[in-house]
């Protein structure tokens, strides 16, 4: 038993160290491309920001898997590290660096909808495994409920760090600059808008105008709800055809972890 954990354990560390190795270089491509940018007139010095803070926050994404399994004995399915991994590029190097996030006006809802389910399965499935030994029947309840619930603790969260990085490097996370050609002053939350006044007071007389933003941070927060609904369709589904202790399989613990 003690030499099938160890060949995991190895296992689990070359993974780690593969995809913390690959996902790195493309952070730092993303980075490099970014800082270049921050000296290109014809580029936005936001959207520039924004790629170096979201190239240095998405490589804590493969740095978390080490540290799961060193501090808190948890180790996580190749799959599910290559999905988190994924998540991060689909964010950063799709959705900033090549700009699907202004290509396609779907793509932010996709993403949201995406984080809201999958974090909620994230949570459900460490929440499942770690009660594994519990005969509660109440069990399948309780761990559905702690998905929903650190899901949206995690939107919270993320609309917190929106804010912060619009106040704080002039971003536009959270669409107050409006993104239409005759205000639009490069996504520079702290810089006027374009336009004359008289523009401008004729876009935020209309709802489209003063909703604008609010729109963007409460469609981030349905996005995470319909997430969270498909999450637990699919939880109940797996739950009446008994798939429960296969779920389990894609995260475990070391047995000195969880009390007898």
């Amino acid at each position: 038993m003690q030499e099938l954990d160890s060949k995991g354990k190895t296992r689990s560390q070359k993974e780690n160290i593969i995809i913390f190795f690959v996902s790195t270089l493309v952070y730092i491509g993303c980075f490099i491309y970014a800082t270049i940018q921050l000296f290109n007139p014809e580029y936005s010095v936001s959207l520039a920001r924004l790629i170096i803070l979201q190239s240095i926050g998405c490589t804590l994404i493969p740095l978390a898997f080490p540290l799961l399994e060193k501090v808190f004995n948890v180790t996580l399915h190749v799959s599910i590290k290559l999905c988190l991994v994924l998540f991060g590029l689909l964010n950063c190097l799709f959705g900033e660096a090549m700009e699907f996030y202004y290509i396609f006006d779907w793509w932010d809802d996709f993403l949201h909808f995406l984080s809201g389910g999958g974090v909620a399965m994230l949570a459900f499935l460490f929440m499942l495994n770690y009660t594994r030994k519990s005969r509660s029947s109440n069990r399948f309840l309780i761990c559905v409920v702690v998905g929903i619930m650190f899901s949206f603790s995690l939107a919270v969260l993320w609309e917190l760090y929106e804010f912060s990085a619009d106040c704080l490097f002039g971003t536009n996370m959270q669409k107050s600059i409006p993104e239409l050609d005759y205000l639009f002053n490069g996504g520079n939350s702290s810089a006027n808008l374009l336009g004359s006044d008289e523009a401008i007071a004729n876009f935020f007389r209309k709802p489209e105008g003063y909703r604008y933003a609010l729109m963007d941070t409460m469609g981030d927060f349905v996005c995470c709800f319909i997430g969270n609904v498909v999450y637990v369709i699919i939880t109940i589904i797996c739950n009446k055809s008994n798939a429960l202790g296969k779920m389990s399989y894609y995260i475990s613990y070391t047995s000195d972890s969880i009390e007898e």
